[in-house]
C-alpha cells in the first residue's frame, strides 16, 4: 500500500518537475539571446552599424572558386570582441587574412586538399563550442558532428528566400532584413520600429540523422521548383523586384505539408534527400548554417531548392520549447513566438510576395516582424 501511494505521488509530481526544468532551461535560453542583444548593440555602438551575417576580412566580392572560403564568416565572429572573445577573433583574422594553398584560400576548409596549416587553423576554429550559443533545452548539443562546434542560434533575413547573392529570378538582393550579405544596416535604417522586428531566434540542432522536421533540411528534388537561376547579382540587384512565374512546387506551402506523423518528415519527392546541417559551423554565414526567415510559421519544416549552402529556401526557426521559439527583438527584449503566430499565405501561398522590395509582407505578423522599414502596424504579441 505504502509503495502504490509513493509511486502515485511520483507520477503526479514527476510532471510538475519536468515542467519546471524546462521553464528554467527556456529561461536560460532566453537570458543567451538577451546577451547577444547587448552584444550587437556593443557592436553597434562601435562601428554604427550591426554586423553583416556574411562577410570576410577582404572587402572585395569574388566568389569564384575557392575565394568564398574567406567571404562566408557569420555575424557571431563579428560580435567574438564583444563578448569577451577578442582571442579567438583574432586566430579567425589572421586564418582569413593569410592561409592559402597557391591562389586558393582555405581558412575554413578542412577536406583532403587542405594544406597543414590551412587545415589546422580550421580544426581550431570550427572546433570551438561556444557556450553562449547553446540552447540547454535542446538535447542534442553534444552530438558528434566531426569538426563542426554547434550553436542554436541564428540570424534573421526578414522574409526573404535567398542569400544575398543566390535568389530567385528577379529577386535582386535583400533589401528588406537588417542582416544582409555583404552589407551593413544601423538602427536607423528599422523604420518598422525596433520592438516589433526581430534580430535573432533559435534552431534546433540535427545529430546527424533522423527525420525530424525540427531539424532536418529538405534538399532539391523540386520540392521548391520554379526559382529559375541565380537571378541578379548581390552587387546589381533588380529594381523592378519583378515576382518569379509561381510554376510546379514555387511555394512556401509545398515546404509545410512535408509535416508527417510523429513530428517525422512525410514522403520526399522523386529526387529529395534529407539534409542534416542544422545548428552546426557558426561561424559560416551560409542560410543554411546561420539564418532563419520569417515565411513557414516557427517549428515548421525545413526546405532548399537544390543541395548546396547557397541555396534559396524556407528556413523558419524552431525549438524544443513546448509550443514555439524564443526571439530576441532589436530592443534587446526576449519574447516567446508561438508556432501559431499569423503568417498570413505561407502555408497556402501560390508563390507570389517572397520577393517583395517594399511595402508590407505577405506573411502576416510574422512576416512584417522580420523587414525593418515595410511600414507595417502589426505588432509582435
Amino acid at each position: 500500500m505504502v509503495i502504490a501511494i509513493i509511486g502515485l505521488l511520483i507520477a503526479l509530481l514527476l510532471p510538475a518537475v519536468l515542467s519546471a526544468r524546462e521553464a528554467a532551461r527556456r529561461a536560460e535560453c532566453s537570458n543567451k539571446l538577451r546577451q547577444l542583444g547587448i552584444a550587437l548593440h556593443a557592436y553597434h555602438d562601435a562601428n554604427e552599424s550591426f554586423p553583416s551575417v556574411q562577410s570576410g576580412i577582404d572587402p572585395g566580392y569574388d566568389w569564384t572558386a575557392g575565394q568564398h572560403e574567406r567571404k562566408r564568416v557569420s555575424g557571431f565572429v563579428a560580435l567574438l570582441p564583444f563578448f569577451e572573445m577578442q582571442g579567438l577573433y583574432d586566430i579567425i583574422y589572421d586564418a582569413q587574412l593569410n592561409y592559402k594553398n597557391g591562389s586558393t584560400w582555405e581558412g575554413f576548409r578542412a577536406t583532403a586538399g587542405d594544406n597543414a596549416t590551412g587545415g589546422a587553423y580550421c580544426t581550431v576554429v570550427n572546433d570551438i563550442q561556444m557556450p553562449l550559443l547553446i540552447c540547454p533545452s535542446d538535447p542534442f548539443y553534444e552530438a558528434p558532428l566531426g569538426y563542426q562546434a554547434r550553436n542554436n542560434y541564428v540570424f534573421c533575413q526578414g522574409d526573404f528566400p535567398g542569400r544575398g547573392d543566390t535568389h530567385p529570378d528577379g529577386c535582386g538582393s535583400n533589401p528588406r532584413a537588417v542582416f544582409v550579405t555583404w552589407k551593413w544596416y544601423g538602427i536607423d535604417s528599422i523604420t518598422d520600429g525596433t520592438s516589433n522586428t526581430l534580430a535573432m531566434s533559435e534552431r534546433c540542432i540535427d545529430p546527424g540523422n533522423g527525420t525530424k522536421y525540427i531539424y532536418s533540411l529538405v534538399q532539391g528534388g523540386n520540392i521548391i521548383s520554379g526559382w529559375g537561376g541565380a537571378g541578379t547579382s548581390n552587387t546589381n540587384p533588380s529594381a523592378s523586384g519583378a515576382q518569379p512565374t509561381p510554376t510546379g512546387n514555387f511555394k512556401p506551402s509545398t515546404c509545410f505539408s512535408l509535416r508527417g506523423a510523429k513530428g517525422n518528415l512525410g514522403t520526399l519527392p522523386s529526387g529529395g534527400t534529407v539534409g542534416h546541417r542544422s545548428g552546426r559551423r557558426w561561424v559560416s554565414g551560409e542560410p543554411v548554417y546561420g539564418c532563419f526567415n520569417t515565411i513557414l510559421p516557427p517549428n515548421s519544416p525545413r526546405c532548399i531548392s537544390g543541395t548546396a549552402t547557397t541555396d534559396a529556401g524556407f528556413l523558419p526557426p524552431s525549438s524544443y520549447h513546448n509550443g514555439g521559439v524564443n526571439a530576441l527583438s532589436f530592443d534587446s527584449s526576449v519574447k516567446f513566438i508561438s508556432e501559431g503566430i499569423n503568417s498570413g499565405e505561407a502555408t497556402t501561398n501560390d508563390g507570389l510576395g517572397l520577393c517583395k522590395r517594399s511595402g508590407e509582407s505577405s506573411f502576416g505578423v510574422w512576416g512584417a516582424a522580420g523587414t525593418r522599414n515595410g511600414d507595417e502596424s502589426a505588432q509582435l504579441p
